[in-house]
């Protein structure tokens, strides 16, 4: 029971600091490329790093060990660790409902625009995009 304690903690420890060393890190070269467009006289347009271009995918990515980390604290012995356990769980699918309902209302409203990929044909198609592109 200690150590699903120890693992959900540090799991979800890990797992915000990376998100949020990466948001600053974003946020840094956002205004460094800005600073460098005004130096440079020119207005700057948009962000060069968009947010929810990465954003999402982390989160899939971490959503699989946090997961699985809280499962494991619910399934110990410890009434704290169950709590806690279930606690991580629901903040979990609460932010991963909350990304969805996101990303649906900025594909309504056009802040997310699908396009069509030239490369076709699947990995035969990828090569030849690649070979003649070189």
């Amino acid at each position: 029971a200690r150590n699903s304690s120890r693992e959900l903690g540090s799991t979800v420890l890990f797992c915000v600091g990376s998100i949020l060393v990466a948001c600053v890190i974003r946020a840094a070269i956002n205004w460094f490329i800005r600073f460098l467009a005004r130096r440079k006289g020119q207005e700057p347009e948009g962000v060069a790093i968009p947010f929810l271009s990465w954003e999402l995918q982390v989160f899939l990515l971490q959503f699989v060990g946090l997961a699985e980390s809280a499962g494991e604290a619910i399934s110990s012995d410890c009434l704290g660790y169950e709590i806690a356990g279930a606690v991580v769980l629901l903040v979990l699918f609460l932010i991963g409902g909350a990304l969805c309902v996101a990303v649906f209302f900025a594909i309504r409203l056009g802040y997310i625009m699908w396009e069509k990929t030239a490369v076709t044909g699947g990995l035969k198609g990828m090569w030849e995009s690649i070979k003649h592109s070189g």
